[in-house]
């Protein structure tokens, strides 16, 4: 945001919160009402209580690699619609329209890809990092460029943040003898859909996960929890591949 950068160009350090979990701190506090002097005064309250982490300022290269990474999603986004609105039309000039809008996303998408390629390229960092991540079962350009861009943690974090930043990490939904339905949430779920498509394929193309997916079915898991095992146990190698510096070695 143009504050995050005006405070990095000052050198001020600077926090960022998620704003839920502001409003349930306010909550526990039995602050219900909420205005920006409450508001306020939460964040201050907050920051004095809690130890929170620095949002340390990011590189301009990042920021970049972040613009066009999210416009290639929303390009993308708005090409599926469009391709949905083939399906269900059966005019002719209306097909023609359609058509036309389709070879222009996939004009624009191509070129933004170019772009983020070039910029991966002219970055040392960004290079190695992403030749390290394309080592792995089911790391494309696609979800090599998501991670860089949207997780640039990686490789700082222990396994269980690396599952939470996601939304990977299995939350509990019990209460007394009731043992809830384990389920996932919140997180950067962009990238969690960037992942979870790279979990389907690395399970099918990679001994060592296709044997624990199938072992989780097995066990009685459906298909889809058992990829979603699968994307959590391969963000966790890549947080460690990243860490240690190595590419990936199957066992």
């Amino acid at each position: 945001s143009p504050l995050r950068q005006a405070l990095a160009r000052a050198g001020v350090p600077a926090i960022r919160i998620n704003p839920r979990r502001v409003r349930a701190f306010a909550t526990s506090l039995g602050q219900l009402a909420k205005t920006d002097r409450v508001d306020a005064g939460v964040i201050r309250e907050m920051a004095q209580r809690l130890d929170l982490p620095e949002c340390p300022p990011e590189t301009e290269e990042l920021r970049h690699l972040k613009a066009l990474q999210l416009r290639r999603r929303q390009l993308v986004e708005t090409s599926k619609r469009e391709k949905t609105r083939l399906t269900q039309c059966e005019d002719a000039a209306m097909q023609a329209s359609i058509g036309r809008v389709l070879r222009l996303f996939q004009r624009e998408i191509a070129g933004v890809e170019k772009a983020i390629s070039t910029l991966i390229t002219a970055s040392s960092t960004l290079r190695e990092r992403a030749a390290l991540l394309r080592t792995a079962p089911g790391i494309g350009p696609v979800s090599a460029t998501a991670l860089l861009a949207e997780m640039p943690e990686l490789g700082a974090l222990t396994p269980r943040q690396t599952a939470a930043l996601v939304g990977l990490a299995p939350l509990a939904r019990d209460s007394g003898i009731r043992s809830g339905k384990r389920r996932i949430g919140g997180g950067r779920k962009p990238l969690r859909d960037v992942l979870y498509m790279a979990g389907l394929s690395a399970a099918r193309t990679d001994p060592t996960l296709r044997a624990f997916a199938n072992r989780l079915k097995g066990q009685g898991k459906a298909p889809k929890q058992a990829i979603i095992a699968v994307t959590r146990k391969l963000l966790i190698i890549l947080n460690a591949m990243i860490r240690e510096n190595r590419p990936y070695q199957q066992k």
